[in-house]
């Protein structure tokens, strides 16, 4: 059993079989964010102008966790892509379970990024970059590799223009261990 720590997620990672994602619900950091626009005289202000996919806002801090984990299974769920590693269940985004994989190891750490850039060119830039260009992100699962972090809701855009094209998609496998 694997405990990872991401920027919105905690995942407990059991074997190769099952991964368990949970929110990080910051709350301390969006009170003191509330705090300080408190102090200023604009408490409220903050949630007019900013919403969950701003980073630093108390949304942010709050909901992007929840809302990536319940975006990860619409997504499986709508595009069924082969290279998305399956998500079997989300309650509303307080647990997602996913299916693990085996680790990659690979030595030129950009090849999948590579790979998908050279499929969707510049569109890739508009999706959540982070997602596809971490090496950390990606797991081998019966012999495919899959992309385990794609919740970010840059990546619906993504998703839906270049359907077909992802679709037809697979990683090449000759420089993956």
């Amino acid at each position: 059993m694997k405990f990872k720590k991401g920027n919105k997620r905690y995942v407990v990672v059991i074997g190769t079989w099952i991964a368990i994602k949970f929110p990080k619900i910051q709350f301390l950091t969006a009170l003191r964010i509330l705090w300080s626009t408190t102090k200023i005289g604009r408490p409220l202000m903050h949630f007019k102008r900013y919403d969950y996919t701003m980073g630093g806002s108390i949304q942010n801090f709050l909901f992007a966790g929840l809302i990536e984990n319940w975006k990860e299974f619409v997504y499986w769920k709508r595009f069924h892509f082969s290279w998305l590693a399956p998500t079997y269940f989300s309650l509303l985004g307080l647990i997602t379970v996913q299916k693990a994989g085996k680790e990659l190891k690979l030595e030129n750490k950009r090849l999948l990024w590579t790979q998908i850039i050279n499929l969707v060119g510049n569109q890739l830039y508009e999706a959540d970059d982070h997602a596809f260009a971490s090496v950390d992100n990606y797991v081998k699962i019966n012999e495919t590799v899959c992309l385990v972090d794609y919740g970010s809701f840059k990546n619906e855009n993504l998703f839906t223009k270049q359907q077909q094209r992802l679709n037809e998609f697979v990683f090449d496998l000759k420089e993956v261990h």
